[in-house]
């Protein structure tokens, strides 16, 4: 995270998402199907954002993110 975004407001704002992504998927495992290189590599030669949105059982709060 910190070579994608650095430590600043981006990266403070890309933490914090994906630790709610976790709370709302009950502790699921973030790119749970993707290596450790598969998600480097998209999230930082790529810039491809690879998390989609939570499951629609929490509808009102995941279309704020």
């Amino acid at each position: 995270v910190l070579g994608v975004f650095g430590c600043g407001v981006e990266g403070n704002v890309w933490s914090a998402a994906v630790v709610i992504w976790e709370i709302m998927e009950n502790g699921a495992q973030p790119y749970g199907s993707l290596s450790d290189l598969a998600v480097l590599s998209a999230v930082y030669i790529e810039r491809t954002p690879l998390l989609l949105p939570p499951s629609s059982k929490h509808h009102k709060l995941s279309q704020q993110m």
